[in-house]
């Protein structure tokens, strides 16, 4: 049986069912409600999008350091570290600007 809108709210409130819960389950409720998660899910997305962007940033060298991939932070730069050669690297080497010499390349590396 529906209630009715003047009569008691059997949510056990004590007010009105128009009042009450009446209010929470009409359309315009829901739509709100949607609209506030849409805007909870978007900002979320946002957020890391943007926390994903600045991880594969540009990444510009402190003064005496080099960028470890392999490790994935900074080293101390060699004081007696000597530039990668020019040309094509060998097959199945990259240059280690820590170490002035070519290392085995990843095989898992994308």
């Amino acid at each position: 049986m529906k209630t009715g809108r003047n009569e008691s709210c059997p949510c056990g409130s004590g007010k009105k069912f128009k009042q009450c819960c009446a209010q929470k389950s009409t359309p315009s409720h829901r739509l709100r409600n949607l609209a506030l998660l849409l805007l909870v899910v978007v900002l979320l997305a946002a957020a890391a999008m943007a926390v994903y962007s600045n991880s594969k940033a540009e990444r510009v060298a402190p003064r005496g350091k080099v960028w470890s991939e392999e490790h994935g932070h900074w080293h101390d730069a060699n004081p007696n570290a000597v530039p990668q050669p020019l040309g094509p690297a060998p097959d199945g080497k990259v240059w280690s600007e820590e170490h002035s010499h070519w290392h085995d390349a990843d095989p898992n590396a994308v």
